[in-house]
């Protein structure tokens, strides 16, 4: 994606997840599990097991078969608007996006991680729903997405992409308060508290404020020269280029 094409009508996203209530039984039940081959002690083959069990269901909220999405947050650059869905009731929160999406056609969608991680969990999570894929989702020549990774990976083996704490550090603006490892525990706490939403909700825009000022800077054109700064220099250039050799 070339992004000297990006619009105003773009909407910087990003998706908070959490395991959902089906994860643990499909990972003790339904995935098979084996000790490492050179585990013999039957008790160290069962912790072994357990192990892994404990290691993946950690992830579990990476995993759009083992999670769900209960908040989504975005910045319409067109509108100068931040806007969060969240809740417990996941279709409802990926319907309320989705319309909003709908609404807006032609809208260019920009994320941090969006094309390897927020698009691919989206659309799994929509087909677990079964509640349809919105156009803007729709793979297709229109369909316009965009990963800011992209600004710092001209190929595969670049270096240069981090976290978004990262890309705030280098900017030197406030990096983000917490950990998305921490959602399960702050989405535990709606469920005492409705309100702790709020928390969810503040969370997911600092991420959408850091790539949101990412894109900001990165799309701000170079200041053009001034006439007295290039006749300085042509004159430079001109004492360099009389020097003998």
């Amino acid at each position: 994606m070339n992004f000297e094409s990006l619009s105003t009508n773009t909407i910087v996203f990003d998706i908070e997840t959490i395991r959902n209530d089906k994860s643990m039984e499909y990972l003790e039940k339904h995935k098979k599990w084996k000790a490492k081959g050179n585990i013999k002690d039957p008790d160290k083959k069962l912790k072994d097991i357990k192990d892994q069990q404990e290691n993946l269901a950690s992830k579990a909220a990476l995993h759009w078969w083992l999670g769900s999405i209960i908040c989504i947050g975005i910045y319409h650059v067109e509108k100068d608007r931040y806007q969060e869905f969240y809740g417990h009731d996941e279709k409802k929160v990926l319907s309320e996006f989705f319309n909003y999406l709908e609404i807006h056609q032609g809208v260019e969608l920009i994320g941090k991680s969006s094309k390897q991680f927020d698009i691919p969990y989206t659309i799994g999570r929509a087909i677990a729903n079964d509640i349809g894929i919105p156009r803007a989702l729709i793979m297709n020549k229109h369909r316009r997405i965009v990963d800011v990774d992209e600004i710092f990976s001209f190929s595969s083996q670049s270096s240069q992409t981090g976290s978004l704490n990262d890309y705030a550090w280098g900017m030197g603006i406030t990096m983000k308060c917490g950990s998305g490892e921490h959602m399960q525990d702050m989405y535990n706490q709606t469920l005492l508290d409705d309100t702790k939403f709020q928390d969810i909700a503040k969370y997911c825009r600092g991420d959408v404020e850091i790539t949101k000022e990412l894109l900001r800077r990165y799309k701000k054109p170079y200041a053009n020269l001034d006439q007295q700064t290039i006749m300085a220099f042509l004159d430079i250039k001109k004492d360099e280029d009389d020097l003998p050799c």
